[in-house]
C-alpha cells in the first residue's frame, strides 16, 4: 500500500527509510491523462486521498506537509461492475459518482464475436514487427475455433495465446494452425467441440456481417 501511495503522490526525502524527493504520478501527468486501471484493487484509505485529488486537484507527497496543485485528466477502469463493487465496500460511492461523468462499458469479448477477427489481424501485425516475421494471419480451421471460445481472460488472454504460438510457427507455414497453440488451449477447444457433438448441438460458425445483413469476410 505505501508503495502505491508513493508511487501515485511521490515523496520526500525521510519519509522511510531510503525515501528520496521523487514526483509521483499525477505530477508527471501535468497537463496530459493519467489512466488508472482496475481502480478498485485500490485500498478504501488511498480511495479517499484519490477523492481529494479529484476534488481539490491539489496533492500531498509521502512525509511531506506542502500541498502540491496538480492539473491532469484522469481515465480508470474496474474489471468488475461498480454496482458490486460498492455493494461489498471495495469501492467509495463518492469516489465512483466522481469518477463516473463519462461512463463506458466495454463488453467481454465473449460477447464480441464480431471483434474478434480484428483483434486477431492487430495482434498478429504487431507480432510479425516486433519477431520480424511475415505471418499472414491464422488457418480457417483455427479461426473457426477460436470463435466457438469463451476467453475468460478477454484481449490479455488472446494476445499471450498468440504469442505463444508465434514461437512455433516457421515462415514456411505462413499461417498459425491449430498445431501451434499451447496445449491447454487446444485442449479446452477440442473438449469444447466433443460436448458440442455428444449433445447434438451443431458447430455453428457465423460471419461478421455488414449494416445490410451481408455476411462479410
Amino acid at each position: 500500500d505505501n508503495l502505491l501511495e508513493s508511487t501515485l503522490f511521490g515523496t520526500k526525502k525521510g519519509a522511510f527509510t531510503g525515501a528520496v524527493d521523487s514526483i509521483g504520478m499525477f505530477e508527471k501527468a501535468e497537463n496530459g491523462t493519467l489512466f488508472l486501471d482496475e481502480i478498485n484493487s485500490m485500498p478504501i484509505y488511498l480511495q479517499s486521498k484519490l477523492l481529494r485529488v479529484l476534488q481539490e486537484k491539489e496533492i500531498q507527497r509521502l512525509g511531506d506537509v506542502t500541498m502540491r496543485k496538480v492539473n491532469c485528466r484522469i481515465i480508470s477502469a474496474t474489471n468488475e461492475l461498480p454496482d458490486k463493487l460498492m455493494e461489498e465496500g471495495r469501492m467509495r460511492e463518492d469516489l465512483y459518482y466522481r469518477l463516473s461523468t463519462g461512463f463506458v462499458f466495454i463488453p467481454p469479448l465473449r460477447e464480441r464475436e464480431y471483434d474478434l477477427d480484428l483483434l486477431i489481424q492487430v495482434i498478429v501485425n504487431r507480432l510479425n514487427q516486433e519477431m520480424d516475421t511475415v505471418i499472414i494471419g491464422l488457418t480457417p480451421a483455427l479461426n473457426m475455433m477460436m470463435h466457438q471460445y469463451s476467453w475468460p481472460g478477454n484481449i490479455r488472454e488472446l494476445t499471450n495465446v498468440l504469442a505463444s504460438a508465434f514461437n512455433f510457427v516457421s515462415e514456411r507455414d505462413g499461417y498459425v494452425g491449430i498445431e501451434h497453440l499451447p496445449n491447454y488451449l487446444r485442449d479446452k477447444l477440442e473438449e469444447s467441440l466433443r460436448e458440442q457433438g455428444e449433445s447434438g448441438q451443431p458447430f455453428l460458425f457465423s460471419l461478421p456481417k455488414d449494416s445490410e445483413g451481408r455476411s462479410r469476410l
